[in-house]
């Protein structure tokens, strides 16, 4: 039998189903004990970190996730970010070593691969506040002006490739959003319409911004 012609419709509707599809499975995105731990050591380049420095990351990015929401469907949990690195550490996938500055966590080599699994989960939740993170590290200082120029030079791209939900009118609201977030946790100062990395948090900016260049 002769093969029936597809309509000319038919791909680029089944495309943008399927893209709406990922985009509504991405808004319902959930943020755990995890997930969170292995953002957090995967952005490090030794993939390890004290206890202190990583319930600071983690209380960055559950700041910026419950003060500002990526959608309405995402679950953050609600413990501090101790309680869930003892949750984390009961599952037996990191390393403690004790040393003189206190308790380092490690994520072992041979787990670096699964744990990139658990960190691409969320990396859509994340990726928006680890890109301007990114971008004020670079330049120390820049303009909100100039910030929102380089998102969306890049937006189009990681919408694609994460099925990100914003469209592009609406990313200035959130960046307003977020920039006040990262000022509220000193992570930067807002200075006459300039954003400027604040060197007592800057360990926490850089791997806030490491998120962005994975």
């Amino acid at each position: 039998p002769i093969e029936s012609i597809r309509p000319a419709w038919l791909t680029p509707t089944v495309n943008n189903i399927a893209a709406d599809l990922m985009v509504r499975i991405n808004n319902a995105g959930a943020a755990n004990a995890m997930n969170l731990c292995c953002t957090a050591l995967l952005a490090s380049r030794q993939r390890s970190l004290t206890r202190e420095q990583l319930t600071e990351q983690l209380d960055c990015y559950l700041s910026l996730l419950r003060n500002v929401p990526y959608a309405a469907d995402s679950t953050v949990p609600a413990q501090s970010a101790s309680e869930l690195i003892d949750h984390a550490l009961q599952m037996n996938k990191f390393e403690v070593e004790k040393d003189t500055i206190g308790d380092i966590i490690i994520l072992p080599r041979e787990q670096a691969v699964l744990m990139t699994y658990y960190r691409n989960n969320i990396a859509h939740m994340l990726v928006l506040p680890s890109l301007m993170a990114a971008i004020v590290t670079q330049h120390r200082r820049i303009s909100r002006v100039a910030l929102q120029q380089h998102i969306d030079a890049l937006y189009p791209m990681l919408k694609a490739e994460l099925f990100l939900r914003w469209e592009r009118d609406e990313l200035a609201g959130v960046i307003d959003e977020l920039a006040s977030e990262m000022q509220r946790q000193g992570l930067i100062t807002l200075q006459d319409g300039e954003l400027h990395i604040n060197p007592a948090r800057s360990r926490t900016l850089q791997l806030l911004a490491a998120g962005a260049r994975e």
